[in-house]
């Protein structure tokens, strides 16, 4: 669950939260940056040129980044693109590395886009265009898979666990699995910690100062996509205005497993555990965006874009599974409830400027600049939730602001016309959204490369696109006070290859 990256499924959920109640299963900040922190697709052409696309327009993408790309729009058009992505994920933990990858299938964008020539009754009206078009595109890929391993001198999931249930005074055992059904309460129930005999309401786990293996098996899935309903406008061939209704869609799946191995007997009533975390997540928001283009002349463009923040309801769907097995009391095994929790989220504003140098017949450069505040995420809880919900709202809300800062993303592109075929090239980067002063060890900032290349006849038109992104992460499987536990840390490397179909009309 946690990615991009968040720490194991659900170790991140703060001390003192009622686990029954299922408040933060998911919901913690790096959640709400993984709804927040998008990647830009859609057709091939926009993708061959990097998402650089913000003052050319008459593309489909533009749809979801600058609608202003609307008014230059000249025919009817309809266009499907299909992709398929390979995520390759090196993680190093403990001195040891483990490479996995996993292949998908997608459709990056489906629309259509109607033009209306506003000068079939009079030449001279100024408003030369009114067009408008529906469809969605892919805006965020949640696809990845990993593993680790390694051997932990210093620490044990039963340790996280342990404090969980010694956190405020302890709780006694006849409590502990309807207060942390999800947690400390399947322990107990594994016989992996246990009361202490001078005080029952404190415990202690079956293994004590690390000396055991770990291993951890993450697979993420689904995507977040945004369905549009957009209208442009031109003014004089010199003023495109739009404007996006953006009913964005939220689909996120993620399976964790954990496991701790006593391969050489080091532990005198512990052999080995097995804990299974599974999450679906599910949302539905609507954003607002706004855009304009200034031709300046025959060459030169100029836009700018602002998207309102999304505001999403969601709904966290989970549950936990844990077998394991102890020298003095055998096999276990024991299933959480079913979890399901409700809550709201809205993300950043998003601020996005353009420039592009085009010469008809011989191609063209254009040049983007994004800048998103990741400090304004904010979490919504049950509007009449109780105290503890309200106060880790705040909590959480108030992390947000120390832990993000603004970041920045720029895109290049440049196409080459060849008669009818296109060359096409590009590069992006974007900046971390953490602030290195609270989170040193962390950076997600992003770098790619792409390539393509097309064919544009008079009504059929074919794209090709390559797209490489390279991207660290950092994954904590679980904290403790006091102790050094060891990360988890990740080169993601994505590979798209896009094919884009279009026919205007």
């Amino acid at each position: 669950m946690k990615t991009f990256m968040k720490g194991i499924a659900f170790s991140l959920m703060l001390a003192g939260v009622l686990m029954s109640s299922g408040l933060l299963w998911a919901q913690n900040d790096v959640d709400a940056l993984r709804y927040s922190m998008l990647r830009w697709n859609g057709t091939a052409r926009f993708a061959a040129l990097s998402g650089a696309f913000s003052a050319l327009g008459a593309d489909f993408s533009t749809l979801s980044t600058n609608p202003a790309g609307l008014g230059l729009y000249r025919a009817n058009e309809i266009s499907m693109s299909l992709a398929l992505t390979n995520t390759a994920t090196q993680a190093s933990f403990l001195e040891r590395t483990d490479n996995q990858s996993a292949l998908t299938f997608n459709v990056p964008g489906l629309g259509a886009v109607f033009s209306l020539d506003l000068t079939k009754k009079n030449r001279e009206n100024d408003w030369k265009r009114f067009n408008f078009g529906f469809g969605f595109n892919r805006i965020a890929d949640f696809n990845q898979y990993y593993r680790y391993s390694g051997f932990n001198t210093s620490s044990s999931w039963i340790d996280y666990y342990v404090a969980e249930a010694n956190q405020n005074g302890g709780v006694a055992p006849g409590q502990i699995t309807d207060t942390y059904p999800f947690g400390a309460g399947m322990f107990y129930q594994g016989y992996l910690i246990n009361p202490l005999p001078s005080d029952t309401n404190q415990y202690s786990g079956v293994v004590q100062g690390g000396q055991i293996w770990q291993y951890g098996d993450i697979r993420q899935q689904r995507n977040l996509s945004d369905l549009v309903l957009a209208a442009g406008a031109n003014y004089n061939d010199k003023l495109l205005l739009g404007f996006t209704l953006s009913m964005a869609s939220i689909s996120y799946r993620s399976n964790q497993v954990f496991e701790e191995k006593d391969l050489d007997n080091l532990h005198p009533d512990f052999e080995w555990f097995y804990l299974r975390n599974s999450l679906q997540t599910i949302g539905a928001g609507l954003a607002a965006k706004l855009g304009l283009t200034y031709l300046v002349n025959d060459h030169l463009r100029l836009a700018l874009a602002a998207h309102t923040p999304t505001h999403f309801w969601m709904q966290d769907v989970y549950d936990s599974y844990l077998s394991s097995s102890t020298e003095l009391t055998g096999s276990h095994e024991w299933l959480s409830p079913l979890g399901r929790y409700d809550y709201e989220l809205t993300t950043p504003w998003r601020l996005i400027s353009g420039a592009a140098f085009v010469l008809p017949t011989y191609g063209l450069l254009s040049l983007d600049y994004e800048l998103v505040d990741y400090r304004s995420m904010r979490y919504r809880f049950r509007t009449m939730g109780t105290l503890e919900e309200r106060n880790l709202e705040q909590e959480i809300n108030q992390k947000i602001s120390e832990k993000y800062i603004a970041a920045h993303q720029v895109r290049m592109g440049a196409e080459a016309v060849l008669n009818e075929f296109r060359l096409r090239g590009g590069i992006s980067y974007s900046t971390s959204p953490f602030n290195a002063d609270v989170r040193p060890d962390e950076d997600l900032s992003r770098l790619s490369w792409s390539a393509g290349a097309g064919y544009r006849g008079n009504r059929l038109y074919i794209d090709g696109a390559v797209v490489w992104m390279r991207q660290k992460q950092f994954f904590q499987p679980y904290t403790l006070a006091g102790v050094e536990v060891p990360g988890v840390s990740l080169r993601k490397t994505t590979t798209d290859y896009l094919l884009t179909v279009g026919f205007r009309f």
